[in-house]
């Protein structure tokens, strides 16, 4: 009984041990490919299609444009005071340091191409009494998509977008995905 409990041990003392004597201390003896970063476009592009996001009775704009801002280091869309799509768009209309408003559409887009993040946002306007609903309203990710798009709905080129609503799209023009002009922000943090 003893020489088996000693055995066991001994076994037990190998299998703990770190490395296998006969590997020098630099190699762990299995290959490791190099993590390979996925650029923006491609993640993004991806992030737009998971099942999370699909639309049931309700749209998750908020929950995929508050994913994509953790990507660069944005968490603020997390809180209860900021947590739902026309929140984060009156937060942005109401100004912040880290965010500056983009009129220009090609500008928009040049920093989109630069995997910068860009965050189109609306505040509905739904109300019969014409005040704005502060807890409604729609946002979404100004996509890197090269050329603008012309909108015959506003008469004027606009970039494309990642959007998550009702239909989730990626590549699409902004318009598919509001029924007026948003505003655009870009993000001053990950300069």
């Amino acid at each position: 009984m003893k020489e088996r409990l000693a055995g066991f041990l001994r076994g037990l003392a190998d299998a703990l041990d770190p490395l296998p004597p006969e590997l020098p201390e630099t190699e762990t003896g299995v290959d490791v490919p190099e993590p390979q970063i996925v650029p923006y476009r491609e993640r993004l592009a991806a992030e737009v299609i998971k099942t999370q996001y699909v639309s049931d009775k309700y749209t998750y704009c908020n929950f995929f444009t508050r994913a994509v801002c953790s990507w660069f280091g944005w968490n603020k869309f997390s809180g209860r005071e900021l947590d739902q799509a026309g929140e984060i768009a009156a937060f942005l209309e109401k100004g912040d340091p880290m965010w500056r408003e983009i009129k220009d559409m090609h500008e928009a887009r040049d920093w989109a191409m630069k995997e910068r993040l860009l965050i189109a946002a609306q505040v509905n306007t739904d109300k019969p009494d014409g005040k704005k609903w502060i807890a409604t309203g729609h946002v979404c990710i100004i996509a890197p998509e090269g050329e603008l798009v012309y909108s015959k709905k506003w008469g004027r080129k606009i970039p494309k977008v990642a959007n998550v609503g009702r239909v989730n799209s990626y590549g699409k023009g902004l318009n598919w995905a509001f029924k007026e002009m948003p505003k655009v922000y870009l993000y001053l943090g990950n300069a």
